[in-house]
């Protein structure tokens, strides 16, 4: 699950920062593998999503400024951007954003069925509840899952 949430096993380098730099963060903050190991073994909850948040953000923090002293992206983020002057209410929020590529890359899989087909060559299609959109996973055999949220509307 490291290299999902890097974002390795997509692109080169996560925000600017390369794997390298993602591996070595990993190696010096073994706090973060039980994270991905639990978050990866079942269908997390919100629950068990925000218990190990922290952890993994503190992770994000660490990849960007290792002798940092803060613990949620948000602070980090903060204290980096108006380290060079500039006005903070330029600035989003990003622990939202993080926690959202979290349960995408966690949750999704499970609910949708997704690791049943992980590494074929196929496409499965499931109803969102909505009445309209569907979501469409694909697999591929070099191990890649694409989930892609089609809208009826447009078809």
């Amino acid at each position: 699950m490291f290299r999902c949430f890097t974002g390795c096993d997509q692109t080169s380098f996560f925000l600017n920062r390369g794997k390298y730099c993602a591996w070595d963060t990993n190696m010096a903050f073994k706090e973060v593998e039980e994270s991905f190991a639990v978050l990866k073994r079942t269908p997390p909850s919100v629950e068990e999503m925000h218990q190990h948040m922290p952890t993994i953000e503190r992770f994000g923090v660490i990849m960007y400024d290792k002798t940092s002293s803060c613990d949620r992206v948000d602070d980090a983020r903060q204290k980096l951007f108006t380290h060079k002057g500039r006005a903070i209410e330029l600035i989003p929020p990003t622990s939202a954003a993080l926690f959202q590529h979290a349960k995408e890359l966690y949750i999704g899989p499970h609910i949708y069925g997704a690791k049943s087909f992980y590494g074929t060559q196929s496409c499965q299609t499931h109803q969102t509840g909505d009445g309209q959109n569907e979501l469409q996973a694909y697999g591929n055999l070099s191990g890649q899952l694409y989930l892609r949220l089609v809208n009826f509307a447009r078809k």
